[in-house]
């Protein structure tokens, strides 16, 4: 087990690269989506290297749980900004977010790895999750169809903040408790994690490949 989670840990940056070279080559053609998906995981990218910078110097990096909390949710607020009508559910479940996680990086003492808890990744996950079904269910009460492309993508981002959920809210329960157990759970969070972003990649891969083959297409 250790040696696939060793393996996961590489995977994950690994995968991030590609989804970032993907995105800087096909920059231009990308459309407003393809382009925050993209600044996502460049933060993403940003938050791996300086865990393990901020790993091998401190013995943790239990600090940046909340900050990439904090981080996804602003991200994804914005990003459903865009797409959500009703704009105030945004800007509230956004603020609600940001005040909680906030208070718990006040309070939070990263050297005390026995008090760990991950309820501000877990309330990040949630609230995204919420934005995510009330677009959906704009879209079904509007009777709005949704591309097929768009359509996945918000599943996989519903999927994968929901398993977030599921995944970490246990964590806090068990740290002290079942380590055997919590290795099974961060190997299902960081194989999630994973698979996530390899979908993210293509998904701005195939957007940029698509709108450039059009750009061309109208120039010929």
């Amino acid at each position: 087990m250790n040696t696939y989670l060793k393996f996961l840990t590489y995977a994950s940056p690994a995968v991030l690269v590609l989804g970032v070279i993907a995105g800087i080559y096909y920059f231009k053609y990308l459309g407003p989506v393809s382009r925050r998906i993209l600044f996502y995981l460049i933060v993403s990218l940003c938050f791996d290297v300086l865990s393990r910078i901020i790993g091998s110097l401190n013995g943790n990096n239990l600090l940046l749980w909340p900050l990439l909390g904090l981080t996804e949710l602003l991200i994804f607020g914005n990003f459903y900004r865009h797409l959500i009508k009703k704009k105030w559910w945004v800007w509230s479940l956004t603020t609600a977010g940001v005040v909680y996680i906030i208070a718990e990086l006040i309070y939070i003492d990263a050297n005390n790895v026995s008090a760990f808890q991950t309820y501000a990744k877990v309330v990040a996950s949630f609230l995204i999750v919420l934005m995510t079904c009330i677009l959906f269910m704009e879209r079904i009460k509007g009777d709005e169809k949704i591309a097929r492309s768009r359509m996945y993508l918000h599943f996989a981002i519903l999927a994968y903040f929901s398993l977030n959920i599921i995944l970490l809210l246990p964590i806090n329960f068990l740290i002290n408790e079942s380590p055997e157990v919590i290795v099974y759970i961060w190997f299902v969070y960081l194989m999630s994690t994973v698979l996530f972003y390899l979908y993210l990649t293509y998904f701005i891969w195939k957007n940029g490949k698509s709108r450039k083959r059009s750009h061309y297409g109208l120039l010929s």
